[in-house]
This record gives C-alpha cells, structure tokens and sequence, in this order.
C-alpha cells in the first residue's frame, strides 16, 4: 500500500470529520476530557480558540487525523492527537 500522508491547518470545514472520530464517551474521555459525549463541532470549535496550531492529517486526501497544542508560547508545547482508525 502506498499511503499519501500530508498535514495541514485544520479548517472549519474539516471540524465535521474530526468530530465523529471517538466512537464512544471512553473514547472523547481519553482524547478530550472536558467535551460532553456526543462530541459536536460548537465544542471543538471552542476547543480551537481556546488553543493554538490545529492541524489535520489526511491519508490519501481524508481527513484521518487532528492535533491541537495547548500553549504556542513556552519551548515545552503539550496539546493532543486524534486519529480515525476506521479509514474506508
């Protein structure tokens, strides 16, 4: 298999995709523990002003991945990862 991978600025249009990646309330729990199960696009939208540098990964130009740091300010950055395993 020869997989294109590239990552890019997350935009408005790709919160849809991100959203329907924890396909349970353990999963949202581990990836973000303050939203509220089911996770919406007005939550991570929140999530995304409240934060810095949301990117996406797209495998083969889907969407299949989002990260977000918490602090763009200091050398140590902490943040968080999603990834959609389910890739049709």
């Amino acid at each position: 298999m020869n997989a294109y991978l590239q990552h890019r600025p997350a935009t408005a249009t790709d919160l849809g995709d991100v959203v329907g990646f924890p396909q349970n309330i353990d999963e949202l729990f581990f990836c973000y523990p303050k939203a509220i199960w089911p996770l919406n696009v007005g939550q991570l939208a929140a999530a995304i002003a409240e934060r810095h540098e949301s990117t996406v990964v797209e495998l083969d130009g889907k969407v299949a991945g989002f990260a977000i740091s918490t602090n763009s300010n200091t050398a140590s950055n902490a943040g968080g990862l999603l990834l959609y395993t389910r890739l049709d």
